[in-house]
C-alpha cells in the first residue's frame, strides 16, 4: 500500500519470519515491531518495546534490506489493551 510516497507492507517476511509492519521510503527503511500486553504498569511495557527490538534483531527482519543497501531504523513498539500507555522506542541499525 502506497501512503504519500511509502511502501507499507504488512507481515514482511524478512530473516527468519515476519516482521509486523515495513515501511519504504527510497532508501529508507522502518521496520516494526508491535507487542501488546494486559497491564497497566509501564515498567512491563517498556520491557515489551525491548523484546520488540530484540525479536527483529534475532530474527533478522533487516537482513533482505541490508543486503540491498538500504538504511534502516528498528522500532520496538507497545501498547496496553485499551492503549492506555503506548510506548515506542526507535533504533537505526548499523
Amino acid at each position: 500500500m502506497d501512503i504519500m510516497g511509502f511502501d507499507v507492507i504488512g507481515e514482511r517476511q524478512g530473516g527468519i519470519g515476519n516482521s509486523d509492519i515495513v515501511w519504504t521510503y527510497g532508501d529508507n527503511v522502518i521496520i516494526i515491531e508491535i507487542k501488546f500486553i494486559d497491564t497497566k504498569d509501564e515498567s512491563q511495557v517498556n520491557k515489551k518495546v525491548d523484546e520488540a527490538l530484540k525479536q527483529i534483531k534475532e530474527k533478522r527482519y533487516y537482513e533482505v534490506y541490508e543486503k540491498k543497501g538500504k538504511k534502516i531504523i528498528l522500532a520496538g513498539v507497545a501498547f496496553t489493551k485499551q492503549a492506555e500507555i503506548t510506548k515506542a522506542k526507535f533504533e537505526a541499525w548499523k
